[in-house]
């Protein structure tokens, strides 16, 4: 065993009191230099003050006789302070006198104002010289350093001293002490009459040891018999662990269960959401130890099985569904929205008749019933069951199947939001469509009106097939006299006969005719020669002029039959095409 390192305690000790000594030194030296240094700066700023008051004066009135001799006089006479440093007057008749130093540099800058009989003739400024005040108080703070640095060495010492009276000689003698220590012996420890005397710290350590050995084998036996029960607790926490794990894997597989569930909501639809279902349904019913798993959809007070799952492969003895208007206990108890769980369908026997009888009708031991909810009303039921012998519902068996009617009314409400928003988005495009007709065609006469007709126009324009597109401009005459004379209900009717009867001759060649306005009509002929056009032409004017009902005359029509590229042309140059 190495010896006690009494030298290196004492170096410790010896390190740790010059540096804390030095550190208060320093810190002492510091804040009496600072505030011998402020107090000295006050002095000298407040008699600097005085004596530029006291000559303020006399440079003021010199100022006003503007006698330059008596100003330098003055400005010499307070450059006699050996603290005050460049000097400088500046007059506002443009008068300048200092007494400045290049070298100096100084922040602390002072000014005062020259008044004279009330006006204001300049200012005074000044600076003090704060590196002669720093010396001056650095000169008087040496004495203090030695006489602190004297201080610090001589309780350094008498502090050794002491520790190596009071502590290191005693620890040292506990040391030697303690290396007598056997637990395997029970020899009592013989304590120093030094230590057995005294009447502290280390007295009590010194006991302690003596304790200690007659406690060590008492301590010993004791550690075997901890040894002992800790093996004990070791194999129960492997078995422990053991059943943790497999719940855990369980839960695990349970969960990766229900999250592929959940991502198959997102693509499945109503064909295939029976396959979701029983594919979720199967795996959670086996590693659940559940013998019966359904979803049942309430509407009206009947409740119907939407999907189901059974461990055996039976049939649903209930597939058309049953009524629950009479089962109270299980309406009362769904309106709390709060999952019904019954360990033992025989305590329903008395208060629950009706619940009971089907409940032993289906051989239910057991029963878990979970609401199914959207939007704060139960749409269905998630229900949970077993038929072999009664057993209470595990926290697992309710943290999985809380989830798994979660996933099933977001289902619910996936479903439903979507075949919402699929009859919406069918009503947007129908009436998007009926919009975009009634914005193509004119209200009165059903033609179509000017942008279907720039539109067609445009496309037969750029088409390779297209060799010369034909315009004729329609214009009805007389129609405002004949609007004026019979009214506008009238003059409409007529226009309906006049659209019929354009759209009767150019209509089952393939042609187009529009409303541009009023009573103007243009029809667009694509690929039709010079004297087709004039044909066309002729028979619409006579197909109007047979309508005897109304007192119209067309006005002339002249057609122009233009090649593609000239009328390219004057589409592309935004030129009229002079076609009436």
């Amino acid at each position: 065993m190495k010896s006690f390192p009494i030298k290196t305690l004492r170096h410790k000790i010896i390190a740790i009191m010059l540096v804390v000594t030095g550190l208060l030194a320093i810190v002492n030296i510091n804040i009496q230099a600072y505030v011998d240094y402020q107090q000295e700066l006050v002095d000298i700023e407040n008699n600097a003050t005085r004596h530029v008051r006291a000559l303020s004066h006399p440079i003021s009135e010199a100022l006003w006789d503007l006698d330059l001799r008596q100003l330098e006089q003055l400005i010499v006479s307070i450059s006699e302070d050996k603290y005050i440093r460049d000097i400088r007057l500046d007059g506002i008749d443009g008068t300048q006198i200092s007494s400045s130093d290049d070298s100096f540099q100084s922040n602390d800058h002072h000014s005062y104002e020259l008044r004279y009989n009330g006006r204001f003739l300049g200012i005074l400024s000044y600076h003090i010289d704060d590196a002669l005040i720093q010396q001056e108080v650095l000169s008087r703070l040496w004495l203090g350093l030695a006489l602190n640095t004297l201080e610090a060495l001589v309780i350094i010492l008498v502090v050794i001293i002491i520790i190596y009276l009071l502590v290191t000689k005693p620890l040292k003698e506990l040391y030697t002490l303690s290396k007598t220590i056997n637990p395997k012996t029970t020899r009592k420890l013989e304590l120093p009459e030094s230590l057995n005397q005294s009447d502290d710290e280390l007295s009590y350590v010194a006991k302690a040891l003596q304790q200690l050995n007659s406690t060590s084998r008492r301590a010993i036996a004791a550690q075997r018999r901890t040894e002992r029960q800790l093996l004990h607790h070791q194999n129960q926490l492997e078995q422990s662990i053991q059943i943790q794990t497999k719940a855990y894997k369980t839960q695990s597989q349970l969960h990766r269960i229900l999250a592929d569930m959940s991502l198959n909501i997102l693509t499945c639809n109503e064909e295939s959401m029976a396959t979701v279902m029983y594919r979720a349904f199967e795996p959670i019913g086996s590693l659940l130890n559940i013998d019966r798993l359904s979803v049942l959809a309430v509407e009206d007070n009947v409740a119907k099985y939407r999907y189901s799952w059974r461990s055996d492969g039976s049939d649903n003895p209930y597939g058309q569904g049953f009524n629950i208007d009479s089962m109270t206990f299980l309406q009362r108890r769904l309106r709390s929205l709060e999952p019904i769980l019954i360990n033992d369908t025989e305590t329903l026997r008395r208060d629950a008749e009706n619940e009971y009888q089907m409940l032993s009708e289906l051989s239910i031991q057991s029963v878990a019933i979970f609401p199914l909810i959207d939007s704060k009303s139960i749409f269905g039921l998630l229900v949970a069951s077993n038929t072999k012998e009664p057993s209470p519902w595990s926290d697992t068996q309710k943290t999985i199947l809380s989830r798994l009617s979660t996933t099933v009314s977001e289902l619910h409400i996936r479903m439903r939001n979507q075949k919402e928003m699929t009859a919406l988005q069918d009503e947007l495009i129908e009436a998007n469509q009926r919009l975009h007709i009634a914005a193509e065609t004119d209200e009165l006469t059903g033609l179509p009106n000017r942008r279907p007709f720039m539109n067609e126009l445009e496309h037969h324009a750029n088409s390779l097939y297209v060799s010369t597109i034909t315009t004729m401009m329609i214009d009805v005459d007389h129609f405002k006299q004949y609007n004026d004379l019979y009214g506008h209900v009238q003059g409409d009717f007529a226009l309906r006969y006049v659209a019929n009867a354009l759209k009767h001759i150019l209509a089952p060649c393939g042609h187009m005719v529009a409303r541009i306005g009023g009573e103007e009509f243009c029809a667009l002929l694509i690929n039709v020669s010079h004297h087709e056009a004039l044909v066309l032409a002729e028979r619409m004017r006579l197909e109007v002029s047979d309508l005897k009902s109304l007192t119209l005359a067309m006005s002339h029509l002249v057609c122009y039959p233009y090649p593609l590229a000239s009328l390219t042309r004057l589409l592309t140059s935004k030129l009229p095409l002079n076609c009436y």
